[in-house]
């Protein structure tokens, strides 16, 4: 049977269209959700690493700025005691620079995406935020 007015759709029809386009709007709704969370959780560990890095920044500065001024006063040294001082400050500078790096590399695997979220929830990892 045909409809009498044309161009005008059976109630049935328009009611699955409508039903339709309300799941794929229902649906759309949930995956922003979804991506919406990914990307908070995404920023929050952006702002971990951050200050992670940060952190490791200025860990490894310190060594530095004391061997640089080792050197210093290496150059200065006018004596074997004061020349000895002057190079056991710097092997123990470069023997701390070294378990910094060293650090910074275990951290680079430990901190994964996945663990982050499993140290947070434990209370490992901390964010100066919360």
């Amino acid at each position: 049977m045909r409809c009498a007015y044309p161009g005008i759709e059976k109630p049935t029809l328009i009611k699955q269209k409508y039903e339709q386009a309300h799941q794929q709007n229902a649906n759309l709704k949930q995956q922003i959700e979804v991506n919406s969370q990914k990307l908070q959780e995404s920023k929050h560990l952006a702002e971990i690493c951050n200050e992670v890095l940060q952190k490791l920044l200025q860990d490894l500065g310190n060594p530095l700025s004391n061997i640089n001024m080792a050197i210093y006063m290496l150059k200065k040294a006018q004596s074997d005691v004061e020349r000895d001082r002057y190079l056991n400050i710097l092997q123990q500078e470069y023997a701390r620079e070294m378990l910094l790096l060293n650090e910074m590399k275990n951290l680079q695997t430990l901190l994964t995406p996945e663990n982050a979220k499993i140290m947070q929830k434990f209370h490992l990892l901390n964010h100066s935020k919360q």
